[in-house]
């Protein structure tokens, strides 16, 4: 495995076929089922490559192969992969798969995306990890950022969240765009404003609000006009109507509502937003690690089909008392677990 500082590229576009998936197995019980309706529907068509902890004291792959089984899932088109990361959200620091010339021929390689500012020195290291593992070549791009906050058209444009900037400073705008133009073989970078309030996410990515369809079509997400970053949003899709993209005419902008959290309303700060995915893998992990099945199913039935105490006590052949107890015992539980993580992010 070499690493190269610089080699004429060529980078295959957003929306292009993949041969593979990669995932990382996350080792947490919420959302190792995830995982596996994942991989069931993607091994269909593609490899499925998982990043295992090779550790002893994490389960080897006979263990995660059996876990697949039981949820129904064969080993077909699906690989294990050795790797150390700090967490599973692979997208944000995944190596880019390009193209390019080394010594005589196009070769594809593993580009290296910087990832140092987040205190997560494995999940950074990825991209060395599996270069090595591959034997493949590989190129240090020199730059932070993202996978989530960059997305190329293939033919012309290269879009960016601003949030680069701020990352690689002291690099100005012109020395930032130049080596992304190097590295991409890209004719313009698009730099795209960050939403910071209702619709950026926890990470202020390009990817929370657009996802190019093709190399002239773009989806673009669509918020209530009583949300902060409304206004911005809607400039966003009027840019975008009016980038000129290869073919010389500006893009196609498909609109589509984003969804609302569980409880109907919009997060209006990246704080509510984070504070309600945190809050929902808590109830989940909660609900996972309850030791009456029974109760467990209370739960699920409230929660996930809403169903009343009378439908589910006619569900569960028990009394409508009963069923609301339980309720009532997995709230306390659950009540004392937010109260836990909020002591724990005060500190």
């Amino acid at each position: 495995m070499t690493f190269h500082a610089q080699v004429a590229i060529t980078i295959p576009a957003e929306y292009e076929k993949n041969d593979n998936l990669l995932l990382v197995w996350p080792y947490s019980s919420a959302i190792d089922s995830v995982i596996c309706e994942v991989t069931e529907i993607a091994k269909q068509v593609v490899d499925v490559d998982i990043l295992y902890n090779p550790d002893s004291n994490q389960f080897d792959t006979t263990q995660i192969r059996s876990f697949l089984t039981n949820m129904g899932i064969d080993n077909e088109n699906v690989n294990f992969i050795p790797s150390y990361t700090n967490t599973y959200w692979l997208r944000q620091f995944s190596p880019v798969t390009g193209y390019g010339v080394f010594t005589d021929n196009l070769v594809q390689y593993l580009g290296n995306p910087g990832f140092s500012g987040y205190n997560r020195p494995l999940d950074d290291s990825v991209p060395t990890q599996l270069a090595s593992y591959w034997d493949m070549d590989g190129v240090n791009y020199g730059l932070e950022f993202e996978n989530t906050n960059i997305q190329y058209d293939g033919l012309r444009n290269l879009f960016v969240g601003d949030r680069i900037l701020e990352q690689n400073l002291p690099m100005d705008e012109n020395e930032v765009r130049f080596s992304l133009n190097a590295y991409f073989s890209s004719g313009e970078v698009v730099f795209m404003p960050s939403l910071y309030q209702s619709g950026g996410g926890n990470w202020h990515s390009i990817d929370t609000y657009m996802k190019l369809l093709d190399f002239e079509t773009i989806l673009v997400s669509k918020i209530p006009d009583t949300l902060p970053d409304y206004n911005i949003l809607e400039d966003i899709a009027t840019e975008l109507e009016s980038t000129i993209n290869y073919f010389g005419v500006g893009y196609e902008v498909i609109r589509i509502l984003a969804p609302p959290n569980d409880d109907g309303k919009y997060p209006v700060t990246p704080e509510e937003e984070m504070v309600c995915e945190q809050s929902l893998q808590i109830v989940k992990d909660t609900i996972d690690q309850m030791p009456d099945e029974d109760a467990k199913k209370t739960v699920n039935l409230f929660y996930k089909l809403g169903l009343s105490y009378q439908e589910i006590a006619d569900k569960q052949n028990i009394t409508p008392e009963a069923a609301r107890q339980r309720m009532s015992r997995f709230r306390g539980v659950l009540k004392k677990r937010l109260l836990e993580q909020s002591l724990e992010e005060k500190q």
